[in-house]
């Protein structure tokens, strides 16, 4: 184990009442098993029911309200979602797509949204800054930012 995951286990052992470690994570690009990779490499003995992601999250908030997803994410982190529902109506879930927020899945996330899909709330402000990037684009673009900034105040 390295310096960090010494340090790190002795803290760890010295927790009152043996309570239960979990790893909390707010990435949004790597997949689950990317992070439990680094983890296990850092020397820490974890699996996969001890880390915690937002894709995770996503998928148990889709699962509890009968959704399917309409991934706005980068293509690394669609393996995450491999086990959600397939079959439902239509949610749509924004992550750290960073270079993949292409016009084209912008443009087919937007339908989904004017077509009644949800946006959880989280993901709201990602696709605020989205939109505001897109504010200074020309022509089409700026103008097909502007109608789903509207259709997301309603």
């Amino acid at each position: 184990m390295n310096a960090i995951g010494n340090g790190l286990e002795k803290q760890l052992q010295e927790l009152p009442g043996g309570l239960p470690i979990r790893f909390l994570t707010n990435s949004t690009r790597r997949p689950k098993r990317d992070i439990l990779t680094k983890l296990q490499a850092l020397g820490f003995d974890v699996d996969g029911d001890e880390v915690l992601t937002p894709a995770a999250a996503a998928c148990a908030w889709l699962e509890a309200n009968g959704y399917v997803s309409h991934l706005l994410v980068h293509p690394d982190l669609e393996e995450d979602f491999a086990a959600c529902r397939t079959v439902g109506p239509v949610a749509v879930v924004v992550g750290d797509a960073g270079l993949y927020f292409t016009y084209e899945r912008l443009n087919e996330a937007f339908r989904e949204i004017e077509s009644g899909a949800p946006l959880p709330d989280e993901a709201k402000s990602q696709l605020a800054l989205v939109l505001n990037f897109l504010r200074t684009a020309p022509g089409a673009i700026d103008a097909r930012a502007k109608e789903v900034e509207e259709a997301l105040q309603e």
